[in-house]
């Protein structure tokens, strides 16, 4: 599920292959957007709001242009499925994590993946930019560890360690100070970046 940056929709996530567009003052359904042959795990949008990227048990991504409702790329290049997405601040940039182990990053400018990263031991639960400049971005994992890494140079920054099991899902703060992660563990844990 994520939020249109206008904060007026809501886009979810679902196993019937779509994802969908919703009016948050209403509750109706403004758009089912078709194109996944498998089910779709996570949209995230474009900072204007404009395009929407979703990731689903196929092994690629797709950008949308919400303008017109239709796919504009596919991001072709994980070996398993992809679970999650996250647009950089600068809205040239997705990042998405899969169960290969991966994160990829993609640059739109350039129609295809700029740099892989081979993140974790275990598959890769969620990515997320710091939404505010887009410095770093964080992937969780449930090799039970989540990583910080360098949006510049795409170099770890930093490991998490302190969940007993898989780690779910990870964001970060408007701002970047605060990571916040929650794990089969039974715990939610709130991160403080340094510097």
């Amino acid at each position: 599920m994520a939020f249109h940056p206008s904060g007026e929709l809501v886009a979810t996530a679902g196993f019937d292959h779509t994802w969908r567009l919703w009016s948050v003052e209403t509750g109706d359904e403004l758009l089912c957007q078709e194109g996944h042959s498998r089910a779709v795990y996570d949209v995230s949008f474009h900072p204007d709001g404009s395009l929407a990227a979703s990731v689903g048990l196929e092994a690629h991504g797709r950008v949308w242009d919400l303008r017109v409702g239709k796919c504009i790329t596919t991001l072709v290049g994980h070996v398993k499925q992809c679970l999650s997405v996250d647009f950089s601040p600068n809205g040239y940039q997705i990042v998405t994590g899969s169960d290969d182990h991966t994160a990829r990053v993609w640059d739109l400018r350039k129609r295809g993946c700029v740099y892989t990263i081979p993140a974790h031991s275990r598959l890769i639960s969620a990515v997320r930019y710091e939404p505010t400049a887009g410095g770093y971005f964080v992937t969780s994992s449930y090799d039970h560890a989540v990583k910080v890494w360098s949006a510049r140079d795409f170099s770890c920054i930093n490991t998490l360690r302190g969940h007993d099991a898989k780690v779910m899902c990870a964001d970060v703060a408007p701002g970047g100070a605060t990571c916040c992660t929650v794990s089969y563990d039974r715990t939610l844990k709130l991160w403080r970046q340094q510097g």
